[in-house]
């Protein structure tokens, strides 16, 4: 994997959060807080139907993509996938007398059911077909996607703003046609940049091989998905719709924590099988891999805390609550990177039912605190619960990883983990001043710098040599 992949891969991501720059502050200025609650719910809900239909075989097919006939391999995992959500949602509304559109808005909409579950059909087709472009390393054409499906999204809330279509169902149709746009460009960029054919091939021995490999991937998926997630349905039945909305938007502005998880799990894994052999580790890999990656998590975590006070002059006033609650947000995804490392260890050996494990021990713990903290604490309470069962996942995968024989030197890991926790714990529940909260992001942040100065040094004379008239 070289630099210039990497750089390709964050294009859409940073593109994608630009845009939300864009895009949040509309949202919360002309819809309702009901609305943005129904959309990440919507949102969330296509995330979990999405990670369980594909029962884990896009990793299968990432994992054996360089020993197999890759085009065999793609009808084999996509077809059993697209039959399994077939049978799910025939099954659901055979035996469920209540609707999708009448659970997210309290009454049933025809029109937005079916673009639901097309859009649950989109969602799995795309994860395949954008494993078909990892694996190809076409880093560019799969970056874009992410910023194709952003811009048009921007797009069409901006019209339904200028047409006056701010109601709560119209953020969510923005949504859906978006999804659409970008499974046709996938299709289309697929068929035009790759070799990459459908070829039938089916055998029923192969079947209990990949579902022994995958289905514990889609535990420990839907686990995550969970860990992640179920947050915002606890704040919506303990709390309130405009808890919710608080929350989603901290999220949306931790943009750029949810970029590096993106970029390191779209890179790591298919980098790290092209250089096993048989099912020995790279245990170097994985620990300097691990040592750029934690810095950056207590830069990007130390940047958050360190600009939140900005958010006081775009938000409207009744969201002034975000910038306390920003950095215990971008933990999630950020220490979900860190445990990206040991995953993929884990996955190696194909011991994958110690993954869902360690998810399934995680969710227990995150379901536990946001019971206790969300009806006291709301958006803060959700926060804190699910950055401290993710710190749990973190360092129980770990461990798991090193039973595998990936023998890392975590100390270093864990002790910044449960720095960084705790000090976004103080500034979420306002134990000090606002800007005593702000200040003492500069010592991790000094710390990074101190640590990688070398590298900042190199950095700040390549700028100047290129800036120099």
């Amino acid at each position: 994997m070289n630099r210039q992949s990497i750089v390709n891969y964050t294009i859409g991501p940073v593109a994608s959060m630009l845009l939300g720059i864009v895009s949040i502050p509309l949202i919360t200025w002309y819809f309702p807080a009901e609305a943005i609650a129904a959309n990440a719910l919507m949102i969330t809900l296509v995330v979990l139907l999405s990670t369980v239909m594909t029962l884990g075989l896009e990793v299968y097919y990432l994992r054996h993509y360089e020993q197999e006939n890759p085009d065999k391999l793609l009808f084999f995992c996509g077809f059993i996938s697209l039959v399994f959500l077939t049978i799910v949602m025939s099954c659901f509304y055979a035996l469920t007398p209540s609707t999708l559109s009448a659970w997210l808005f309290g009454q049933h909409n025809l029109v937005i059911e079916w673009l639901m579950v097309a859009c649950f059909y989109a969602a799995t087709t795309i994860k395949f077909l954008l494993c078909i472009l990892r694996m190809n390393e076409k880093s560019f054409e799969y970056s874009l996607s992410q910023g194709v499906n952003k811009g048009l999204y921007v797009g069409l809330i901006i019209t339904a703003i200028i047409v006056g279509k701010t109601d709560e169902q119209w953020l969510v149709i923005c949504t859906l046609v978006a999804k659409f746009f970008t499974l046709a460009y996938l299709f289309w960029i697929v068929g035009k940049r790759t070799t990459q054919r459908i070829q039938y091939y089916f055998s029923s021995t192969k079947l209990r091989d990949a579902l022994a490999f995958s289905i514990p991937l889609m535990i420990n998926g839907v686990a995550m998905w969970a860990l992640s997630s179920i947050d915002r349905f606890m704040l919506n039945s303990l709390a309130n719709s405009f808890e919710l909305a608080l929350y989603s938007v901290a999220f949306n502005f931790a943009t750029a924590a949810a970029i590096v998880q993106a970029v390191f799990a779209t890179v790591w894994a298919p980098h790290i099988f092209k250089m096993i052999k048989g099912n020995n580790h790279v245990v170097e890999e994985y620990q300097r891999v691990l040592r750029h990656i934690l810095h950056i998590v207590i830069a990007l975590a130390s940047l958050y805390g360190l600009t939140s006070w900005i958010l006081t002059w775009i938000l409207p006033q009744s969201y002034s609550a975000v910038q306390n609650i920003l950095v215990s947000c971008a933990l999630v995804p950020l220490i979900t990177a860190l445990a990206g490392i040991t995953t993929v260890a884990i996955q190696v050996t194909k011991k994958t039912s110690k993954i869902a494990a360690c998810a399934a021990v995680s969710l227990i713990v995150n379901i536990i605190l946001n019971q206790w903290l969300i009806p006291d604490y709301g958006a803060v309470g959700a926060a804190l619960g699910s950055g401290a069962a993710v710190a749990v996942y973190f360092v129980s995968m770990s461990q798991a990883a090193k039973t595998e024989g990936a023998s890392l030197n975590l100390t270093y890991a864990y002790l910044a983990t449960a720095i960084l926790f705790t000090m976004g714990a103080i500034v979420a529940l306002e134990l000090v001043p606002g800007w005593v909260g702000t200040c003492i992001w500069l010592i991790p942040f000094l710390f990074v710098i101190q640590q990688n100065w070398s590298m900042v040094k190199h950095g700040c004379a390549s700028l100047v040599r290129i800036y120099q008239p």
